[in-house]
């Protein structure tokens, strides 16, 4: 009896042991195994159903470290299945009876591939071979009873503040038609976005939550001094103007003032005036002497005024230094800015942008236009490394209009303008090496299929993480 006894605590030891070394778990494409503690899941950078994605069951690992595959320890099952559960415990996608094969006394499915669009998870050959992902999700595994649990990466968050720009006061708005459709065709380009930027762990917030509201251009409220150019004053030219209809008095010219000098000159009269004046120094131009400067004038409710000659007079009399009054007329479309003005954008341009934009430098501002005037593209960004040398210029911010909102999934224009706003790189790989029309950042391709222009690198997303201000 005794021995009987001794050998059924033997038996029920070795069942426990074995039981305790039981496990289900996900590998890396290195076959490492993943702690949930410590690793999170991040979606893959790959097109969904190309050659790296190893499509015969095979011990090794996969090139994609992206990749997962199951492997079952101490578990007698040939099958197990896989889900991603969202913030609210909704099951987003399954793949339910994913084969396993034993081999060196484990079992192991071939690999899987995370994807974050329903086009992906539908790429042709391989929709048994990916599971639909978004930033933040849970991942379920289970076979036998036994459940593994690990995260996707949760967001890094970049705030967006998006402003869709009537044609005309009181007119309709850029997209949409109306308020709410204008609104609700925004919110549907941040769920674009974020689902691009899901691969590097980046994204915009919850669409549903934007701040996005439809704006008036703003009236003729700034002036520029010494636009593109950068000329300093001849000096003993007066500059007239008046303001909502009031003259303001007479400034003359200093010889060998530069613009910003001639602008906080300006400004001074008009805030003895009581106008609010600001004065912001643009980057200089390719062929530029020295750097404009441009004056925004409100009045003290912060309200736009309207900005004029005075009568007949010119607005300036100096020989050489040339002040302009800045006016958005959207009739025709903004004129967009060209190599010559690319950093500091065209004089239409900055007046729209001083005008709407927050000027909070955590926030990238948005701005829906109609078109633009040369129609050579549908979308500008302004990034904050080329400004960097004069304070007060254009940065994080992006312009974009009705045709590159309307092009949505096949060219992923907004996605792709914030791209050099996170990036901090006013260029496209396609410039500097072989085209490659599948990554995001390239400069032309348009393609709503798997091979659109919605891929991106290791280096792109390590750069992009980088962005001073992701929360």
């Amino acid at each position: 009896m005794r021995e009987w006894i001794a050998a059924l605590i033997v038996l029920v030891a070795i069942s426990a042991s074995a039981q305790e070394r039981a496990e289900v778990r996900l590998l890396n494409g290195a076959n490492t195994p993943l702690d949930p503690s410590r690793a999170v899941l991040m979606p893959s950078l790959r097109i969904p159903n190309d050659a790296a994605l190893p499509r015969v069951w095979s011990f090794d690992g996969s090139s994609d470290a992206r990749d997962v595959r199951i492997e079952l320890v101490g578990i007698d099952a040939d099958e197990a299945s896989i889900e991603s559960v969202d913030a609210l415990g909704i099951t987003r996608h399954a793949q339910e009876h994913v084969p396993l094969r034993r081999e060196r006394g484990v079992s192991r499915s071939a690999f899987l591939r995370l994807v974050t669009t329903d086009l992906d998870a539908e790429a042709p050959d391989v929709t048994d071979r990916v599971l639909l992902v978004a930033l933040g999700d849970l991942v379920r595994v289970t076979a036998a009873g036994v459940t593994y649990e690990i995260r996707v990466a949760p967001p890094r968050r970049a705030r967006l503040r998006m402003r869709i720009v009537r044609n005309d006061v009181g007119g309709r708005p850029a997209i949409g038609g109306d308020e709410a459709r204008a609104a609700a065709l925004a919110r549907e380009q941040v769920t674009i976005a974020n689902e691009v930027w899901a691969q590097c762990g980046i994204g915009f917030g919850d669409p549903l939550e934007l701040d996005v509201a439809v704006v008036d251009p703003p009236s003729a409220s700034m002036l520029s001094v010494a636009d593109v150019d950068g000329l300093p004053a001849r000096g003993g030219g007066v500059i007239r103007m008046r303001v909502d209809g009031r003259a303001i008095p007479a400034i003359t010219t200093r010889p060998g003032a530069r613009p910003v000098e001639t602008a906080l000159a300006i400004a001074t009269a008009l805030r003895r005036a009581r106008f609010v004046a600001r004065v912001f120094e643009n980057e200089r131009t390719e062929n530029g002497a020295d750097r404009s400067a441009d004056v925004v004038v409100r009045r003290r409710d912060g309200s736009f005024v309207t900005i004029t000659r005075d009568d007949d007079a010119p607005l300036s009399t100096d020989a050489q230094q040339r002040v302009s009054i800045a006016e958005v007329d959207l009739g025709d479309g903004l004129r967009e800015f060209d190599n010559m003005a690319a950093l500091t954008g065209t004089l239409e341009e900055r007046a729209l942008v001083r005008a709407i934009t927050d000027e909070d430098e955590r926030t990238i501002d948005v701005l829906v236009v109609s078109e633009f005037t040369g129609r050579t593209r549908d979308g500008e960004a302004f990034v904050s490394g080329e400004a960097a040398g004069a304070p007060g210029s254009i940065a994080n911010v992006v312009l974009i209009s009705r045709e590159g909102i309307a092009r949505a999934r096949a060219a992923f224009t907004l996605a792709h303008e914030l791209g050099h706003v996170l990036l901090d790189h006013p260029l496209h790989p396609d410039h500097l090496g072989p085209d490659q029309p599948w990554r995001l950042m390239d400069s032309d391709a348009s393609d709503s299929t798997i091979l659109g222009p919605r891929r991106l690198t290791e280096t792109e997303c390590a750069r992009a993480r980088r962005f001073a201000h992701l929360e």
